[in-house]
């Protein structure tokens, strides 16, 4: 996918003109506030996506590539291994160059690069329709914020 790509931006109009009294005073100035034209961050992204299929069980491994226009470019790789469609397991990991400097450092963007894990528990509901019910969790390696945990429940009809 490539996105916000295009002309560069800019603001104009009423919403950028205030109203200003000076004190002690009867008058009262409108101020126009000028704004810069400026480039939406334009971002390029690709991957791809294999699955492994055995008997009982099924392995997807997944790759991608993020370049970021005004950030560093992110890898991506990561796999899931499915046992019966009832149990999923996920692990993932996100490398961006200079992703082991301090956060204050100017190479360092993002707070969520590293590894990843997650697993599913899927409950079939009804075999004909395919519906199941599962739970979901994730866990996402975070440098200031001791990690992010996600759980969810899904219901597919």
């Amino acid at each position: 996918t490539l996105k916000n790509i295009g002309p560069r931006l800019s603001f104009s109009g009423d919403g950028l003109t205030n109203r200003v009294w000076l004190t002690d005073e009867d008058v009262v100035f409108s101020v126009n506030q000028r704004q810069s034209d400026f480039e939406l961050p334009a971002t390029l992204s690709m991957g791809a996506a294999y699955d492994f299929l055995f008997e009982k069980s099924r392995f997807t491994l997944a790759g991608s590539f993020q370049s970021n226009s005004f950030t560093n470019d992110q890898f991506k790789v990561g796999g899931e291994y499915s046992f019966r469609n009832l149990v999923v397991l996920r692990a993932g990991y996100s490398y961006e160059e200079g992703q082991t400097n301090d956060i204050e450092s100017d190479e360092r963007y993002t707070l969520d690069n590293g590894l990843s894990a997650g697993a599913s528990i899927q409950v079939p509901m009804n075999k004909e329709k395919g519906s199941i019910l599962a739970i979901d969790y994730s866990y996402r390696a975070t440098e200031h914020f001791s990690g992010t945990h996600s759980f969810g429940v899904r219901i597919s009809l």
